[in-house]
């Protein structure tokens, strides 16, 4: 399983545990808060439901915070295995 992801992506749901900013997730995981990597590395998670949206309506919204979901607390938990 661990072998289909990204290097980022346990680090990422480890960082999401309780509402973040991208801002801080970033800086958590050592990457810079840049587009790019908001493309590579969240939108992904975003995408597939393993990371949730505070204001899911407005991905903008000056208050966005993340979370992990409940799919996610499930692959963490199979990645931890």
């Amino acid at each position: 399983l661990t072998e289909g992801l990204h290097s980022k992506v346990k680090e990422m749901l480890i960082a999401v545990e309780s509402w973040i900013s991208r801002e801080e997730l970033f800086e958590n995981i050592g990457l810079s808060n840049q587009s790019k990597n908001r493309s590579k590395f969240l939108d992904p998670l975003l995408d597939i439901g393993w990371i949730e949206m505070k204001y899911p309506d407005n991905r903008t919204h000056p208050e966005q915070r993340y979370k992990i979901s409940e799919s996610g607390k499930r692959l963490l938990e199979l990645i931890n295995k």
